[in-house]
C-alpha cells in the first residue's frame, strides 16, 4: 500500500475527519462530521450521501496524507481540495488496497 500517499488505519466514528475516505465502497467524506444532540450519533456527509454510526463504531478509513490537498487527483482531476467524483478509480484502486471492495 505504499503507492498511496497517506495512511489505512481503524478509528471510531467521532474520530472521523473532513477529508478521511470511508472504506467498503469507498466514499470521501465531504464535510465535517456532526453529531447529534439527541441521540450522539455521528453524522457523516459523503460524495454519495450520508451515513449515519453510533459514536463508537469501528470505521475502516484512509486519511490522505495533508500533501494531496495541494495536488489535483491524477484519476479523474479533481482540483486540488476538492473531492473527486464519486465513480473516481482512486476509490476503488484504495477498497482494492484495503481488501474492502464490496462484493
Amino acid at each position: 500500500m505504499d503507492e498511496f500517499n497517506g495512511e489505512f488505519t481503524h478509528i471510531t466514528a467521532r474520530e472521523i475527519r473532513h477529508r478521511d475516505v470511508i472504506l467498503g465502497g469507498a466514499r470521501a467524506v465531504t464535510a465535517p462530521p456532526e453529531t447529534a444532540i439527541t441521540t450522539g450519533t455521528v453524522i457523516v456527509t459523503t460524495g454519495v450521501g450520508t451515513d449515519t454510526y453510533a459514536p463508537d463504531a469501528p470505521v475502516y478509513v484512509f486519511r490522505p496524507a495533508s500533501a494531496c490537498a495541494n495536488e489535483p487527483c491524477p484519476e479523474c482531476g479533481t482540483e486540488p481540495g476538492e473531492p473527486c467524483d464519486w465513480a473516481c478509480l482512486s476509490y476503488a484502486a484504495l477498497d482494492d488496497a484495503a481488501g474492502t471492495s464490496p462484493a
